[in-house]
């Protein structure tokens, strides 16, 4: 029965078609000036109401990759190494500060023996000057002494009183090699010194014969001074005339 039907169904559809042919002419049609021809290529796949466009954005981290490299931060150095420089550091300035304050020291010290040395000159400038005067006196007075080299009074008792002072002084500084002891050797030694007790002069008026003896008495002479100064009546005196100061092997 269904295969009679679907005889009977194409009969039909075969019947309308030759029917179309025969009375409806076929007809060409013209392309208007506002058509527009669409070529299809192929079907979209089909669209689900759920489905929405995904569109890749942009990954900002990966520019930022791109554009900044990665730096790998750095270990901090060992203790020991900073340790180690800031040690040499500190001991440079140290030394360089030794080193100042050694120069500074030498320099004192030149400073204060050019000054002992214009003193000296500036001394014997004075004395020569002094002994000039004298002479230049003794000259004219024949062989009477200039004032004020004699003394008298209170300046004798002054003056012996002093020079003992001075003599017990010096002769605690006198020491002798054994072998130059008992030997009866005597030696005198000349000391002239200004108001402040600064040597001007010291000479050997009476030598011994044996010169580490002579030698002896003036290193004994140079360990005392500078003496105490003088009293100012006999400032003069002292620095024209001084004073003899004897050393026997018994002192």
């Amino acid at each position: 029965m269904g295969v009679k039907i679907s005889v009977a169904a194409h009969a039909f559809i075969l019947a309308i078609v030759a029917l179309k042919a025969v009375f409806i002419p076929d007809v060409e049609l013209q392309p208007t000036e506002n058509a527009i021809r669409v070529d299809l290529i192929a079907l979209p796949d089909k669209y689900k109401p759920n489905d929405t466009p995904k569109t890749p954005l942009p990954d900002p981290t990966f520019e930022k990759e791109v554009s900044k490299p990665k730096v790998e931060p750095q270990p901090p150095p060992p203790a020991s190494e900073v340790s180690a420089n800031s040690s040499e550091k500190n001991d440079d300035s140290v030394n360089l500060n030794r080193i100042k304050q050694k120069q500074g020291d030498a320099l004192k010290k030149l400073k204060a023996q050019s000054a002992l040395e214009k003193i000296k000159e500036d001394l014997e400038k004075e004395d020569l000057k002094n002994l000039a005067k004298q002479n230049a006196a003794s000259k004219l007075k024949g062989n009477i002494a200039a004032n004020g080299n004699s003394l008298t009074g209170i300046s004798k008792l002054q003056h012996d009183s002093y020079v003992s002072d001075l003599e017990r002084s010096i002769k605690k500084n006198f020491y002798l090699a054994e072998w130059l002891r008992k030997k009866q050797l005597k030696t005198v030694v000349r000391i002239r010194f200004n108001n402040l007790g600064i040597i001007i002069s010291h000479t050997i008026a009476l030598a011994s014969g044996n010169p580490s003896y002579d030698e002896a008495a003036i290193d004994a002479i140079e360990r005392t001074a500078p003496f105490p100064s003088p009293p100012e009546k006999l400032i003069d005196y002292f620095e024209s005339r001084g004073f003899d100061v004897e050393f026997t092997d018994n002192k």
